[in-house]
């Protein structure tokens, strides 16, 4: 039995399953045979058909590259806080000087220029007047600094006056603008000739006798006034006023009020006020035109003064821009543009200030050794900046010997007018701070 059994099981292990003869290749409408009918009749694919028959894919061509494609930043700017705000503050104090200067708070700290009163300290004494007080103390009038502060109102009305034809006059038609008027063409030269034309009765004499018949009169009132300030009280054309401020060379100045005050009445000044001076009209026509900066100067002073209200523009700008950068998100730019525009603003008026220190001085003028001074003395530059920190001397100088200082120097506002938007400019560097944008990934 187990032999029988065994038999049949090496049969059955031998016998191979049938197969089904294959099927032959059927042709279809295109002429292509398919192995796999069924496979194409029940939308196979294109994966089922044969490798021959399946339909060449083109490839799409690559995106071209972007030779200029800007990089995608990995951080953002924010506004730093404490940097615009010192950059609001300085603004305002730029823009504050002038109109300190309008509303004549302070001179003697904001002022345009400034011509220091060099009488030596030995000889400030006090007054007395001879008088007791309530407690039995003599009445002593200290001695009163004769120092007159320019302001930068005045050559700003004369140069809208010059340019845009403004009227700008006082309720009592008198110029707002004297000291602009009287540098103006003074540093041109267009009051020589004038004052050539006047005076030519027709004489003999060449110009130079009508330039300095011309200004004849002007240095006999100039010479009077530096003399006896009381000469013009005599002739009717001053003040009743027994206090003034001593300015040389400038005649019927600012500051002296006597309309309504009787005869001997003194009449106190407790405030210190904007006065002017004249310019230097004895000018040496033939060093006038060997100074080749002469038309620079009279350029520099005429513009200078447009090119400052320019600049307080974009001060006051800078004040809007950076008291918005104290809230919200939003990124402010161009405060360096900006302040380098004040920048050149308070170069302008420097370049100014110096060619009216240079008229007052005498110059252009032609020295010892033959050389011309010219009305722009840059060799003058740092005695003109800081001029007004040295004061007045301790004794008497000798001309011979000491070196004499400026009578005219550049005034605190001057300087203002200088450092602030040199400030401002190194604060912009750091107004903005860089944020990665890694800083949410905590």
């Amino acid at each position: 039995m187990a032999s029988v059994k065994s038999a049949n099981n090496a049969k059955t292990k031998s016998v191979k399953p049938l197969r089904a003869a294959p099927r032959p290749a059927s042709a279809s409408a295109n002429g292509v045979r398919y192995l796999n009918p069924y496979a194409v009749r029940y939308n196979a694919g294109i994966a089922g058909m044969p490798r021959a028959a399946q339909p060449q894919r083109k490839k799409a061509p690559p995106p071209p590259v972007q030779k200029n494609r800007k990089k995608e930043r990995d951080y953002f700017f924010i506004m730093r806080r404490g940097v615009c705000f010192m950059m609001l503050l300085l603004a305002i104090v730029w823009v504050a000087v002038i109109a300190m200067n309008y509303l004549v708070i302070m001179p003697q700290y904001t002022s345009f220029l400034v011509v220091p009163d060099l009488t030596p300290l030995d000889d400030r004494l006090d007054t007395e007047t001879g008088e007791v007080d309530e407690g039995g103390n003599a009445i002593v009038i200290p001695y009163e600094d004769k120092s007159i502060y320019i302001s930068f109102i005045d050559p700003i009305l004369g140069a809208l006056k010059e340019l845009v034809g403004l009227e700008m006059t006082d309720d009592a038609g008198n110029s707002m603008s004297p000291f602009y008027d009287s540098f103006a063409p003074a540093l041109s030269g267009a009051e020589e000739g004038t004052g050539g034309e006047e005076t030519d009765d027709g004489t003999e004499e060449g110009d130079e006798d009508a330039s300095t018949d011309g200004t004849e009169d002007e240095d006999v009132v100039a010479e009077a006034s530096e003399d006896d300030a009381s000469e013009d009280d005599a002739s009717g054309e001053g003040t009743t006023d027994d206090e003034t401020e001593g300015e040389e060379g400038s005649e019927g100045e600012e500051g002296t009020e006597g309309d309504g005050t009787e005869e001997g009445e003194v009449v106190e000044e407790t405030g210190i006020e904007f006065g002017y001076v004249e310019a230097n009209t004895d000018i040496d026509p033939e060093a006038r035109e060997q100074d080749g900066m002469g038309s620079i100067a009279s350029m520099a002073f005429s513009y200078a003064p447009i090119v400052l209200v320019v600049g307080a523009v974009f001060a006051i700008v800078i004040i809007i821009c950076a008291f918005l950068s104290l809230f919200g998100r939003r990124i402010f730019k161009g405060f360096g543009l900006m302040s380098i525009i004040m920048l050149l603003a308070g170069l302008a008026m420097f370049v100014a200030g110096l060619a009216a220190m240079g008229n007052y001085m005498g110059n252009p003028s032609i020295a010892e050794d033959g050389t011309v001074v010219s009305v722009l003395d840059f060799g003058q530059l740092m005695n003109f900046a800081f001029g007004v920190f040295q004061g007045a001397p301790a004794t008497a100088l000798d001309p011979a010997v000491d070196v004499m200082p400026l009578t005219m120097v550049a005034g605190y506002g001057m300087l203002i007018i200088l450092v602030i938007p040199v400030v401002i400019l190194l604060l912009s560097i750091f107004a903005r701070k860089k944020v990665p944008y890694s800083i949410f990934d905590k």
